[in-house]
């Protein structure tokens, strides 16, 4: 799915992004809902169309090339798995520091917003949770974060009152 307009059967979550979209999204987005319900399709589609130099996830735009070959400096995609908070001095990729220290300090590199998206926000350690926390309340102008999970109980309710829920349901 390249663009909102495909995402089918969840039309609550439908209208609200492509809402957000169309004006100034908030800083963070939670996706919840059970597996198999697209918030990973649309995640990515809402990512690419607000990217996309024309803003409809075209595929062509060199935006759009970088987001679709994985190699877009602005689109942070953590992987999979246990999100740590780094070591202090020198934090290994894909931590909380590293996230802080080497990425949300600059302006984006190749646009004017930056998506960092935590496919399993549920794996957030607790350490690193609380690191975020604060980069939650008060974001750089330029990023959005997008967090993934089952069930916006998987995620401390300081992190969640910091965002809007975008509600993802079982297709009938």
């Amino acid at each position: 799915m390249r663009n909102l307009g495909e995402l089918k059967g969840q039309p609550v979550a439908s209208r609200m992004l492509e809402r957000y979209r169309s004006g100034h999204p908030p800083p963070l987005l939670g996706f919840h809902g059970p597996d198999g319900t697209g918030k990973w399709s649309a995640a990515e589609a809402f990512i690419q169309q607000g990217m996309c130099e024309v803003g409809t996830g075209c595929g062509v735009c060199p935006a759009c090339r970088k987001i679709l070959r994985g190699d877009h400096p602005d689109f942070i995609r953590f992987p999979e798995e246990r999100v740590l908070i780094g070591e202090t001095q020198n934090p290994d990729e894909f931590t909380v520091r590293w996230l802080l220290n080497t990425r949300l300090c600059y302006t984006p590199f190749d646009g004017s917003v930056r998506f960092v998206l935590f496919p399993r926000a549920d794996l957030i350690q607790h350490e690193a949770e609380t690191a975020l926390r604060k980069t939650l309340e008060e974001p750089p102008e330029q990023t959005r974060f997008i967090f993934l999970v089952r069930s916006l109980d998987d995620l401390k309710q300081t992190i969640v009152s910091r965002g809007v829920a975008i509600p993802f349901q079982l297709l009938p």
